[in-house]
């Protein structure tokens, strides 16, 4: 499986400036996204079959930004949209524990062990959150 993060919306692409009009948003050109239409999703796509195992929708108000770990033991973790540090199943997409850490999930997630003890840490605004695994 190869697992990523994706972000799908509608946008206006404009090759020619605009003018610029003070106390007005300014795009001048490149591409606007139009309001609502961003959509974020934690993808499972299979290389055997070239399709896509599942499709996570994020639902948060915030957009995430951080990338999607998966572990020898098939466990993906990543930030949601909603100030969530998740772990799934990575075969089913099926979420098996969550945590909200508060703030914005910037960073990727890592995973270290510590005397044969699973862990996995992720940085949030100015914290470092570890959880053990069971």
């Amino acid at each position: 499986m190869f697992y990523f993060r994706s972000y799908e919306a509608c946008a206006f692409i404009k090759s020619k400036t605009e003018p610029f009009e003070e106390g007005s948003t300014y795009y001048s050109t490149g591409a606007r996204i139009l309001p609502g239409s961003g959509k974020s999703y934690i993808n499972a796509f299979d290389l055997n079959t070239l399709d896509f195992a599942w499709r996570n929708p994020q639902f948060g108000m915030y957009k995430g930004w951080g990338g999607v770990m998966s572990t020898a033991s098939g466990l993906l973790a990543y930030g949601d949209d909603a100030q969530n540090f998740v772990v799934l199943d990575g075969q089913t997409g099926k979420a098996l524990w969550h945590f909200n850490v508060g703030e914005l999930i910037h960073a990727s997630p890592m995973s270290y062990a510590v005397r044969g003890k699973q862990y996995f840490a992720v940085a949030a605004g100015s914290n470092i959150f570890a959880f053990a695994l069971p």
